[in-house]
């Protein structure tokens, strides 16, 4: 289960390194869906995490910590909720973007 804490700069910064092979998860309390995930070389990583339509889960990737922000990863989080309330799936999208 994934830990949930108000994304801050600090915060983010000082998260531990999971052991090797492993990933930990974290979820913002401010943006529905974001979180953060930190693989054991230490690349941190924002996506959006949610059920769409049929409760099928998707991840959708926003971009790496620190080149994203955490204001960015929050608008970009705010985007993609409004897509799939409007019955749209960024995931599809992105994976018929990437095949064509």
């Amino acid at each position: 289960m994934a830990k949930k804490f108000n994304f801050t700069k600090a915060d983010i910064d000082s998260l531990p390194i999971p052991e090797h092979g492993k990933r930990d998860t974290y979820q913002d309390t401010k943006a529905s869906g974001l979180q953060l995930r930190v693989s054991h070389t230490g690349v941190k990583t924002f996506s959006v995490f949610k059920r769409i339509k049929c409760g099928e889960p998707e991840r959708i990737t926003l971009g790496r910590y620190p080149d994203m922000t955490i204001d960015q990863a929050r608008r970009k989080t705010m985007e993609i909720n409004l897509s799939i309330s409007d019955g749209n799936n960024p995931a599809e999208v992105k994976r018929n973007a990437k095949a064509g």
